[in-house]
């Protein structure tokens, strides 16, 4: 359902966030509508800035439940099952995020017939999201 959303992102206005948890945030509330004044502009309208964000807060969202994993880490396809009711991003959102922590050295994706290290190319359901060896750390400046 959610790929109609964002593959017509038309009319349908969702009221909740970004992300994992998309009733954690700002919901829809009558006493709050448009008419009061106080909700314009806080609907999720499947554009162009939602994925933005909805990438962003995957990105930051999903490395808790792959570290949280056994060592052998989590298939993709198990991870989107468990979040996909909580969440307004389709299955490609989640692998854009997945791709760019990648990127970031932050998850490690093994796949294939060899189940060898996938450094790039598209994120397949039965791949394994696996947290890398040496953790990152950031310190701030």
């Amino acid at each position: 359902m959610t790929r109609i959303h964002w593959d017509k992102s038309n009319y349908f206005i969702h009221y909740g966030g970004e992300g994992l948890d998309m009733f954690g945030g700002p919901a829809y509330s009558p006493s709050l509508d448009s008419a009061v004044g106080e909700q314009t502009g806080l609907g999720f309208e499947f554009g162009n800035r939602e994925q933005q964000a909805s990438i962003e807060a995957l990105a930051r969202q999903i490395p808790e439940q792959i570290y949280s994993a056994p060592d052998e880490g989590i298939l993709f396809e198990t991870l989107f099952d468990r979040n996909c009711n909580s969440s307004p991003a389709h299955a490609d959102i989640y692998r854009e995020a997945i791709a760019r922590l990648r990127a970031e050295k932050e998850l490690l994706v093994f796949g294939g017939p060899n189940n060898r290290e996938k450094k790039k190319g598209k994120i397949a359901d039965g791949d394994r999201i696996v947290r890398p060896k040496q953790i990152k750390f950031s310190f701030p400046t």
